[in-house]
């Protein structure tokens, strides 16, 4: 069989089909779920992320826009190297459908670069004999609201813009319980609770610290804290009495809360 020549015409239009797909290839590279974490772009490997989604921004005039990009963290106890944060206290489906948990992408990087240190603190903690995959079970994200003290104070919350967590749930360790964040939740392993709160404030105090003047600032002083008073004390500053509350120091536009 002879060789087909092909036409000038046919050579250009084979040439422009090839860098459509070329460039179609490469765009799912980048804004489509790829390296550290083969779902997430690549971006992750200490947080699990499952996928990207718009949250709702509130209030919307001290953006501009109506929403900002936000995660879908993975809910997951198994030992891929990813902290997982599911909405049910145990992570399993044994109570209520089970999913994962909505933040901002700031909040994500935040953890993937900071907060993870504070789950690892608990994992290099012999006495806790955490050998599976960690999860913190039982957290709520992204809510639309203002932050509450006594009421509604009319500031918005940090999880407004997907910048904070509650959680009542506990602290996994593979199938091992390691320690518990609702009511009385200190009790149940003091230790493990109160490493992991002073390690998440002094974090958050670090991230600030150590920006350089000259860079943009992405963190501020006052935006990350745990508790706020929280679990287990009744918190006279805005309902966490049944709850921890994580928050990320983000810098965000206009006036915010820390809760």
């Amino acid at each position: 069989m002879g060789s087909k020549v092909f036409s000038r015409m046919e050579i250009i239009t084979f040439s422009a089909t090839a860098l459509f797909i070329y460039t179609i290839s490469l765009n799912a590279e980048v804004t489509s779920p790829g390296q550290g974490d083969p779902t997430n772009g690549g971006e992750y490997s200490r947080v699990g992320v499952t996928g990207f989604v718009d949250l709702d921004v509130f209030p919307q005039n001290a953006y501009g826009n109506s929403t900002i990009q936000g995660v879908v963290l993975e809910c997951a106890r198994d030992q891929d190297g990813r902290v997982g944060f599911c909405t049910n206290s145990d992570c399993t489906n044994s109570r209520a459908p089970n999913s994962g948990v909505k933040i901002s992408k700031e909040y994500a990087d935040y953890i993937e670069e900071w907060g993870y240190k504070c789950f690892q603190e608990i994992v290099d903690t012999p006495e806790f004999n955490c050998t599976g995959g960690v999860a913190m079970c039982g957290a709520s994200g992204h809510a639309k609201r203002n932050a509450r003290n006594g009421g509604n104070t009319g500031v918005p919350s940090r999880h407004s813009t997907g910048d904070a967590m509650d959680v009542s749930g506990s602290l996994y360790c593979g199938d091992r319980e390691v320690a518990r964040f609702g009511v009385s939740g200190r009790a149940f392993n003091p230790e493990a609770y109160d490493k992991f709160v002073k390690c998440w404030d002094d974090t958050a105090r670090l991230a600030y610290a150590s920006q350089d003047s000259t860079d943009v600032q992405r963190y501020e002083a006052a935006g990350g804290c745990i508790g706020c008073v929280g679990s287990p004390v009744p918190d006279s500053s805005g309902g966490h009495d049944d709850n921890i509350h994580m928050s990320a120091p983000i810098n965000r536009p206009g006036r915010i809360s820390t809760k």
